[in-house]
Formats: C-alpha cells, structure tokens, sequence
C-alpha cells in the first residue's frame, strides 16, 4: 500500500516534515551491534547549532567480523570532541545530523585516522532520516569515487549520545581543502600566483553565514561562498580573481558565443569533471544540483571544477518536488519546464547540454560507465549488499525512528521498507532505460559498446495512455507465480483488484475499464511472488 503525492503549497515545498508517530522518537534497549558503535558523553552540556561543545567521544570497533559491545575498551578513539548540530532543513528533523571536531585536551584541533581514513580533524555524523532506504549518500559516494573523484569516505556506525541510543548513523568527511580530500594548493596571502587553490559552496541565498565570505554571478545571481581561502585568509585580490572568473563563465555559458571551443565555455571549465558530476546527477535525479550543496574547485594554473558529490538523500526519486521523481524527462534541462527560477538553479546545464560537442562527451562517458560503474547488475548487487550489511541495525534504527510510512514529501509513500527497495532499483532501472535512449544518437562509438545492460522489467507501459476509458496493460511472468495488478488513486486508496491469481510463466495481457473512475493520475502496481513494479497512467474525461 501507498499513496501519491502531487504538488503541495509553496510554503510547504522548502521544508515540509508532517509531524506524525515518527516524530517522536522510542526507547530502544542497546547492547551491541555488528557495526561500530559511537559513545557521546556531554557530561549534561546541551548540544547546539554553534557553537561547538566539548564532549567526550569513544568509538568502539573490534574489526571486522567481530561484534562491539557498549561496555566494550574503546579502540579507534578515546578522547575529546568539538560538536555541534549541522545542516540546514535537516536541523528541523527530531533525528539530529552532527558537525565533530577531534581535539586534544587543550581543545586544539586533533588529527587523527578514524576508520582508516587519512588523517583529519573535522567529520560530519550524517543522519538517515528521510532517506528511508539508509543508502543513498553512501551509495552515490561510492559511485562518484569509482568514477575516480574525491567524495567523501563513510562508515556505518551506531550511535549513544549521554545513555541514548540514536541511531544508524553515517561517519563521514567533512568536505574542506586538504591533501586527502578537496586536494587544490595552499593559498597564501604572499603568492604571486592567485590562479588557484580556491574551494567553492553553490548556496541558496538565505543560507550564507554572517562570517562567510561570498560573491553573486552577474547573469544567474547565484551565490557562491568560498570555503577556501579561509574568511580570514582570502586577500582582496584572491576573492576579485575567483569572482571574476566564476562571472566570466556566468556570462559567456549565457552568450551566443557559449560553445566557441577557443572563447566559449571550454575555456573555463574543467570537462571531464562536468562531465561526470552532471552524470551523477541526472542519473539519480539529485534534488539539490546547481542550487546548493553543490561544490567547484580549481587549482594553480587549472580550470575549473565541479566537485565533491555532497547530499544525495533527496535522489532516486525521494521525493515529490517538479519532476524530481521521474524517470522519463531531464532532470537537469528540464526540471522545472519555465519555473527555473522557483527553485533557485541556474541554467548552465541547459546551456552546456545545447552544445552538441558536449552532449557527444557526456553520451560516450554515459555508455562507458553502462558498461562499468553504472551496470544494473552491479547497482543492484550494491544496493543488496547494504541491505544485508544493515539488516541488524536496520531494525533498531526504525524501532527508533518509525519513518516508514511517513510522508515527507514524497511522490509515494511505502509502508514497508521492502517496499522502498524495490522502488529505488525499479527507479533506477527506468531512468537508466530511458537515458540509454535519449544519448544513443549522441554518442559516437560503436553499436557494441552502446549496447547496456537491463534489468529484469516484467511491467509494460499501458497503451493508449493517456486514455478516456479502457486502455491495455501488458505484463511478463518469468516463472510460475502468484500475480496481483492493483490500481491505485492519486490518494493511494486501492479502485481496482485487475488480477489476483497464480499464473503459469508466460506473457500477459489485460484490459482496464475505467468509464466509472473520475479523471485523473492514477498507479498500477505489479507484483509477482516478492518482485515489485508499478506505472504512472493518466486517464483524462
């Protein structure tokens, strides 16, 4: 059972969590886990957003294969912390997200190795909240580093601040200039040469901080914050370079002459980083791309850069806003058809996807990753190893938290987590369908290696659709199985049982009446045995 969503107020489309039964968290008895395990200790402080607090911070991990016990000796860190609460929307959600400082017992900055993670002081504890699958910023960074970028190193972990257990929790790098991570050159305020070392936050306006140090694009009016140089650090001729530079693309992406290869964009921007970071993102549909938490670095005597990958608990289709659910339109062409602007994006997207140079670099790399990184099979086999990785505090973590079935925003809301799987891989299987069709003509190589795999779809598209009173709905049984094909209202309320029976393999045929339903969208859902899919059709009066 689930229901759908469709456009809400717009008051309510910043930030909307309908306070529900999830709102309130439950106690839940805490021994041990296969997972690390995280123990807070404020010694009754109360922690804030800013500043950060000194607290206490074990970390219990025996290795691999080994269990970790509450009571256990502390083995990864014993010692001091700077913490505080982070994020923006996400500080309204009772499922708090951490900002932590390793220091030493003078309250310096302490870098040390966590989890065998290069050297740091700064770590972000990521809550899973409205990400109800539990994977999708750990997926996409897995995806983004195997691509060959930097993106942040993660760690599943439980979580006890002052006796309470908290949590599935996330473990991961705070996104900041280091040799190890955003890896551009020192800037000093005595270089001569200004040309680099500059790390770059793509912002909504409201969010800049009163400390921060930002700039505005000339066309877009899109703020930029510079992470790096420090507030502190960035000289006036530093700040006047990277402005200028971030303007002269703004303009020239918005210019007649946008695809000159000598003048145009080129001559700004880093292609192969654009390439693969737009790919990332029209792939799985990230919520935030060109609008905010969206990162651009550039190094001494280079172009620019788009990167890290940060913040992609509103992809794959969680959630209801414009077309971000979709699977059968451009995400970052089209979002928003004229409405651009209501949600605050730039148009450089749509500008660099005009360029027919640029769209034959993005369809190749697209099929090469098909081949690779981006295979459904190999997706897939990601997705099933987290699910059985986090089976265990998976269940604690929902005993905690009982999200599933809560609606935060979303185009559809499932009412078992099995539910929520299998609608992220059957999203993942339209989209990546639908893109192999849209950058097959773009692409210069071979029939060969544009040939892709696909995943198993048993469901077909109904036909015609939109209809105005019966339309034809196909379907294929891979093996002998129970069958139901249910259709359900915009509401979510079931109208119609079309089969309910066990079926021999084989492929099927089925004829919808629909003279007595009202006009509208409505869902048909297909499932064989525990296989799950389902279909958008509009039915019109």
């Amino acid at each position: 059972m689930y229901k759908i969503n469709f456009i809400k107020p717009l008051h309510l489309i910043l930030v909307i969590l309908l306070f529900s039964k999830s709102i309130f968290a439950q106690v839940v008895d805490f021994e041990s886990s296969n997972l690390p395990i995280i123990i807070i200790n404020t010694e009754g402080e109360e922690i804030v957003d800013e500043p950060k607090i000194t607290a206490k911070m074990s970390i219990i991990d025996n290795g691999e294969g080994k269990r970790n016990f509450i009571g256990d000796t502390p083995t990864e860190y014993d010692g001091f912390i700077g913490i505080e609460y982070r994020g923006a929307s996400s500080q309204k959600w009772p499922k708090k997200q951490y900002g932590v400082e390793t220091r030493d017992e003078l309250g310096e900055n302490l870098d040390v190795s966590i989890f065998g993670m290069p050297s740091e002081n700064d770590w972000v504890f990521y809550a899973f909240y409205v990400d109800k699958t539990l994977m999708l910023n750990e997926l996409m960074y897995g995806l983004a580093a195997d691509m060959g970028w930097y993106a942040p190193r993660t760690q599943y972990f439980e979580l006890v601040i002052n006796g309470e257990y908290r949590g599935l929790y996330l473990f991961t790098e705070k996104l900041k200039r280091d040799k190890n991570r955003v890896n551009v050159a020192k800037n000093k305020a005595t270089d001569e040469d200004i040309t680099g070392g500059y790390f770059l936050e793509m912002i909504r306006n409201d969010q800049v901080k009163d400390d921060e140090v930002y700039f505005d694009m000339p066309v877009e009016g899109k703020r930029l914050v510079v992470k790096y140089p420090k507030e502190d650090k960035i000289t006036d001729e530093q700040l006047a370079y990277i402005s200028n530079y971030f303007s002269a693309l703004d303009n020239v992406l918005n210019s007649d002459d946008s695809a000159d290869p000598i003048n145009g964009y080129a001559k700004y921007i880093d292609i192969p980083s654009f390439v693969d970071h737009m790919l990332i993102s029209e792939a799985f549909n990230q919520l935030d791309v060109f609008s905010h938490s969206e990162y651009f670095n550039k190094d001494k005597g280079k172009k620019l850069k788009m990167g890290p990958v940060w913040d992609f608990d509103r992809s794959i289709g969680n959630a209801f806003y414009y077309t971000s659910w979709r699977t059968d339109v451009w995400w970052l062409k089209e979002p928003y058809g004229d409405d651009v602007n209501l949600w605050y994006r730039i148009n450089w997207p749509k500008h660099l996807m005009a360029d027919d140079n640029f769209m034959e670099a993005y369809a190749n790399r697209w099929f090469d990753l098909r081949k690779s990184i981006f295979s459904i099979k190999g997706l897939y086999e990601r997705i099933d190893e987290n699910i059985e990785f986090l089976e265990e505090s998976r269940e604690r973590n929902f005993d905690k938290w009982d999200v599933i079935g809560t609606d935060f925003n979303n185009q559809y809301v499932f009412e078992t987590y099995e539910e929520e799987i299998q609608y992220m891989k059957s999203w993942v299987s339209d989209k990546f369908a639908w893109l192999d069709i849209q950058l097959k003509d773009y692409a210069t190589l071979s029939n060969e290696d544009i040939s892709v795999d696909r995943a198993l779809t048993l469901l077909k598209q109904n036909y015609p659709n939109s209809f105005s009173a019966e339309t034809t709905i196909e379907y294929f049984v891979p093996e002998n199985a129970k069958v139901t094909l249910e259709v359900y209202n915009s509401m979510g309320n079931l109208v119609a049982v079309v089969v309910n029976t066990w079926q021999n393999k084989g492929n099927y045929s089925v004829l919808f009446k629909a003279s007595n339903l009202p006009a509208g969208m409505y869902v048909y859902k297909l499932r064989v045995n525990e296989h799950l899919e389902f279909k958008n059709m509009l039915l019109v009066k």
